[in-house]
């Protein structure tokens, strides 16, 4: 028998949960031009167009269908588009109706416990995150953020086994890398005195768990981050520059483009545009190890990225959406 193939409206779908934002859109549209009368499609194509970062579209979008079907899952995506164009009070407004429509539900303690975030309200944001992992350990958004309460708080240790909970969890969602490179940040920055031993609750708490793949990875991390606190010289890469020496060789190099380029143009302007080339390498590469420093808050739509350290404050970004 043939599986009939999938609409237009179904793809779009699925581009959605894999966090394929610019085919979902394009889906989306496609299957409201065919007259597809699915009533998640609106909601579907505001999401996406806040993953892309064309907020000011998908605002109207979400607050209209937030009026004809509201639920905590619309005001939870509302909320963080509020909180993606730096609108408080719109954020605010948004978790004020999840509440009204159902207090209790666990989109609402999430919306919630992510506006506490931006405002610094960690101790707020961690009651309710971990009520919401205490009724579901699976659900990944509460598992991270919850994580990156704890580090805010200086709680490290704890943090670590929750995200190796998110991590382990999330291999099969379009979160994994994203999980990765927060669970790798907090285990680079993992301070001697915080904990005893390598933590176990990293491990899946059901034993024989079949639907959370691949458990023993994110454990393997953190007892890799635990063994090079114990013994650095033992498990650090012979091959890997620490980000120190990273820093210094690439505002070494950026120092002598800079010459180079002054040079060339005033000697010789054909060399000018390959320095400029070289310069534009450097600065990317530097980007990327810098951005690497930061915990990325879920959903992604809200753009909330969070320094590791107790002392830095909020980061709001704006422009592209941090990866997934």
């Amino acid at each position: 028998m043939n599986t009939p193939a999938p609409t237009t409206a179904e793809r779009a779908l699925e581009d959605v949960r894999e966090g394929r934002w610019t085919s979902a859109l394009r889906n989306a549209d496609a299957a409201l031009a065919e007259g597809s009368t699915e009533t998640w499609l609106p909601r579907l194509r505001g999401v996406a167009l806040t993953n892309l970062g064309r907020v000011d579209e998908a605002l109207p979008i979400l607050e209209t269908v937030a009026e004809e079907h509201p639920s905590p899952v619309i005001l939870h995506e509302l909320a963080a588009a509020r909180l993606a164009c730096d609108d408080l009070l719109g954020a605010r407004r948004a978790v004020n109706r999840a509440v009204a429509v159902d207090a209790v539900a666990a989109h609402t303690r999430r919306a919630a416990a992510l506006l506490a975030m931006r405002n610094a309200d960690w101790v707020t944001a961690e009651t309710d995150l971990r009520s919401v992992v205490i009724e579901d350990q699976f659900d990944i958004e509460a598992l991270n953020n919850l994580a990156i309460c704890l580090v805010r708080q200086g709680r490290n240790a704890e943090a670590m086994q929750f995200m190796g909970h998110a991590r382990s969890r999330g291999q099969s969602t379009r979160h994994w890398r994203l999980l990765d490179r927060n669970l790798e940040l907090l285990v680079r920055l993992r301070r001697p005195g915080d904990n005893d031993g390598p933590p176990q609750a990293a491990v899946d708490v059901e034993t024989g768990d079949d639907d959370a793949p691949r458990p023993s990875m994110a454990a393997a991390m953190i007892r890799r981050g635990y063994e090079a606190r114990k013994n650095p010289q033992a498990t650090r890469p012979s091959a890997s520059m620490s980000e120190g020496f990273q820093r210094v060789m690439i505002g070494f190099l950026v120092t002598v483009v800079l010459v180079m380029m002054v040079g060339a143009s005033v000697r010789q302007p054909p060399l000018a545009a390959p320095s400029a080339i070289i310069i534009t390498i450097a600065t990317v590469f530097w980007w990327r190890t810098r951005s690497g420093r930061w915990l990325v808050v879920l959903p992604t739509s809200a753009r909330l990225r969070l320094s590791p350290r107790r002392d830095d404050g909020v980061v709001q970004l704006r422009g592209s959406a941090p990866p997934s």
